[in-house]
């Protein structure tokens, strides 16, 4: 049995501190944060995921984490299996006591942080995006998710948001205190392996690309259309969609809709890669005409680490990561014939201008969202929850 003594711990990790990381998929966990868990690994603290098994669970066990695998349906509305999941962490944060936990997307925020109280687990919750908290359509559903939320984030010790817009949200909305909120400036984009690699003034083709999961609210719907225009008029624009179709999700849009668009001719739809790199660095121009509540959209710092110019809307958290006429447009939510104004500017752009735009955009992630600085701010957050904690003489 483990004995705890109430004597101050310095914030160096003594080779006994553990951590866990909890969301919704292994696949967010592996490309969001593999950098940042790289990093707490090498300051020798030992590191748990805690999420749905998929695909990229090996991957993160190849890393060095410890992987719980946890049943988790992010969109269904089941009693029963939120129950069993909050049963599940009780069991793993009384069995391991973590140091610290940081909760991600809605299910695990909400149930995580309650199972956090109930177990005195230091836990942090970041909201990277508020997405679909306060995107219900009934009504009765989003007060109760709401309400779920508050309780939830009532005693847990931090809530970090990727954009100054959501924290005055959280504020407002009286989910959390101003004393409790702080700003994480994206989830960081490695700058060195995201890089250009081909010279985009040397093809004769304009190349426009959607690449994010298909729902319509992410604006596919308004990206085919415009595509569909563009097309008939340019024979030079090729205008492709790469991304996961989730046909499960409310705003998911169907395989059969899919493919009658690649059908009529007006988008080429390239599936889902794991390395998305490729794609993004033949592209000339990402478009994301989204009004889903983006934190910071990852798509769009990654085009833009890659040297691709982008076209977004006014959504915030897709507006912070362009600087509109520089390094690509902002065309408000919904505009389609704005959007298409947008493209078309692209389409019949100077070849060297146009890659002066994506060099500039490169220019402007290395300045605001490297990983490093991510990393740092990581570290700078927990450093006063883990000198609070008392320490332990045994967590075997």
């Amino acid at each position: 049995m483990a004995v705890s003594l109430s004597l101050p711990r310095m914030i160096e990790n003594d080779g006994n501190r553990r951590i866990a990381f909890v969301a919704n998929t292994s696949w967010s966990i592996h490309n969001f944060r593999r950098e940042v868990i790289r990093a707490f690994l090498a300051r020798g603290f030992e590191v748990h995921v805690i999420a749905p098994k998929d695909d990229y669970s090996d991957k993160l066990v190849a890393q060095g984490v410890v992987f719980h695998e946890v049943k988790l349906r992010p969109y269904a509305m089941s009693i029963l299996a939120d129950v069993l999941l909050s049963i599940v962490l009780w069991r793993l944060y009384r069995r391991h006591r973590y140091d610290i936990v940081f909760h991600y997307t809605l299910k695990p925020i909400i149930y995580g942080s309650l199972v956090a109280r109930l177990t005195r687990t230091e836990s942090i919750a970041i909201t990277t995006g508020l997405g679909r908290m306060f995107a219900f359509e009934n009504y009765f559903v989003g007060r109760g998710v709401k309400l779920l939320l508050k309780v939830a984030l009532h005693r847990v010790r931090q809530v970090w948001a990727l954009n100054e817009k959501d924290i005055n949200v959280l504020r407002d909305s009286g989910l959390v205190g101003e004393d409790r909120l702080h700003h994480l400036p994206s989830e960081g984009i490695d700058t060195n392996r995201y890089r250009p690699i081909r010279n985009k003034s040397e093809r004769g083709v304009v190349r426009f690309l959607f690449v994010g999961r298909l729902l319509w609210n992410k604006g596919i719907g308004a990206y085919v259309n415009a595509s569909a225009k563009l097309r008939s008029q340019y024979g030079h624009v090729q205008c492709e969609v790469l991304g996961f179709i989730e046909e499960r999700h409310p705003q998911g849009v169907s395989i059969h809709q899919v493919e009658l668009w690649q059908k009529k001719g007006w988008i080429n739809y390239l599936g889902n890669a794991e390395d998305v790199r490729p794609y993004l660095d033949r592209a000339d121009c990402v478009v994301l005409p989204s009004w889903y509540n983006e934190g910071v959209s990852r798509a769009l710092l990654e085009a833009a680490s890659m040297s691709t110019s982008i076209i977004t809307t006014d959504q915030y958290g897709c507006a912070i990561t362009v600087q509109h006429g520089k390094t690509g447009y902002i065309v408000p939510k919904h505009d389609q014939g704005e959007l298409l104004r947008r493209m078309t500017d692209l389409a019949l752009m100077d070849r060297l201008e146009r890659m002066a735009m994506g060099q500039r955009g490169r220019e402007f992630v290395r300045r605001n969202y490297r990983i490093e600085k991510v990393i740092d701010r990581y570290l700078e957050l927990i450093e006063e929850p883990l000198q609070s904690l008392p320490h332990e003489i045994d967590k075997s």
